[in-house]
């Protein structure tokens, strides 16, 4: 099924940093001057974000205010939408996604609900909490019949029955060495998470040329400086201007900071503040033989 949300790992638009540092410029620059805190998303609203997730969630209530006309109309609009349209899902969609684990049992019973596009819908939820891909349709005016709900909701009811007792963390974790749309997204959901479980699972892809920058800001996002080395030589050395920033923003908003690096600055001004990062990197795991990885 396509999803309901775009939670493809967008590396230049999901960013962190912290709010107030707005004049970060090198000396002497005649480039633009970089404002981290118009280009970078506050670290206090991540935190913010991650502690709402984290508060008690009442499913049954959620799943009642789901089963209404606002996520019915989500699901139309998502269906008939022409290609590259995008929709924001409703609250009463977006916070059974946030409830995530003990919200699958009602999405399940949800798929076969009377209204099509609302079962619909249970299945996107469902494909984004459980990061599971059980049938697919093409995106089409009408929802999927009932038989195509009704073998789904079967599919993800054996899936549950098996795996219920693990965490989601879990979940997530079993899909992360696989480089399509399902390993990203397990990649980018572990970042969010919060869940520090996850980092010697993410510290592994590191050395891998397609998954280490994804792991690279997910390790960001959870506060482990391993991901510095990569924000530094894939994603601040890169030629692309919009890769850069999201190699400062990430940078900052783990260790504070800047190392005087401007994204929009010259490539002799860039290099020497590269230099500037791996000593700094260096000094920081000193003697612990931890290697600087890169992506090969």
């Amino acid at each position: 099924m396509r999803k309901m949300n775009t939670i493809g790992f967008l590396l230049v638009a999901a960013t962190a940093s912290m709010v107030g540092c707005s004049n970060h410029k090198p000396e002497n620059s005649a480039e633009p001057q970089f404002d981290l805190a118009a280009h970078c998303l506050s670290k206090e609203a991540i935190t913010k974000q991650r502690a709402q997730r984290a508060l008690p969630c009442n499913a049954d209530v959620l799943l009642r205010r789901f089963d209404q006309s606002s996520v019915a109309n989500f699901d139309k609009a998502m269906l008939s939408a022409k290609h590259g349209q995008v929709f924001l899902p409703p609250k009463e969609y977006s916070d059974v996604v946030d409830c995530g684990k003990p919200a699958v049992p009602g999405l399940i019973r949800l798929i076969t609900n009377r209204d099509g596009y609302i079962g619909d819908a249970a299945w996107g939820a469902l494909d984004e909490i459980t990061n599971r891909r059980f049938g697919t349709h093409e995106p089409a005016p009408n929802p999927p019949d009932a038989v195509q709900r009704a073998a789904v909701a079967e599919k993800y009811q054996k899936w549950w029955e098996e795996n219920k007792a693990k965490s989601e963390t879990d979940w997530l974790l079993a899909d992360i060495g696989l480089n399509d749309e399902q390993g990203w997204a397990a990649i980018y959901k572990l970042g969010v998470s919060g869940d520090r479980a996850a980092i010697p699972a993410l510290k592994s892809l590191l050395g891998n040329i397609y998954l280490g920058p994804r792991a690279a800001v997910a390790l960001a996002w959870l506060g482990d400086e391993s991901a510095v080395p990569v924000l530094v030589d894939y994603y601040m050395a890169s030629d692309s201007e919009p890769l850069r920033e999201t190699g400062i923003c990430e940078a900052y908003a783990l260790t504070g900071q800047t190392m005087n690096f401007n994204p929009n600055g010259s490539p002799e001004e860039r290099k020497e503040a590269l230099k500037r990062w791996h000593r700094w990197y260096e000094q920081r795991v000193g003697d612990s033989g931890t290697d600087r990885v890169q992506p090969k």
